[in-house]
């Protein structure tokens, strides 16, 4: 869905791998230098599996030089700072909903 609504918006649409080989699912070019990563995960609840998502996003934005990212997911919402780069999670409704009003 999250591909679908990208593409929807006619953005180019990457992944990433790490030099480490961690992946993110989605690198967005915005512009020349400007690019915004994305992870999807249904549920970060299991601690294990957020640090594997958060872990590839943080390693990501730090290679990249970028200052944040964002986890989407099914329906858990936070925001945290890791290695002086922000970290979103936010559910895919409100993600869709975001989506409508900036790119409607």
């Amino acid at each position: 869905m999250v591909f679908i609504e990208l593409k929807r918006n006619q953005r180019d649409i990457y992944y990433y791998m790490t030099e480490t080989g961690k992946e993110v699912d989605f690198l967005i070019k915005e512009g020349i230098n400007d690019f915004s990563l994305i992870q999807v995960c249904t549920d970060p609840g299991d601690e294990k599996t957020k640090q594997r998502e958060v872990s590839a996003l943080v390693e990501s934005c730090c290679e990249l030089n970028i200052n944040n990212g964002l986890i989407i997911t099914e329906n858990e919402k936070d925001n945290m700072t890791i290695d002086n780069k922000a970290i979103t999670i936010m559910p895919c409704y409100e993600w869709l909903l975001f989506q409508q009003q900036n790119y409607g």
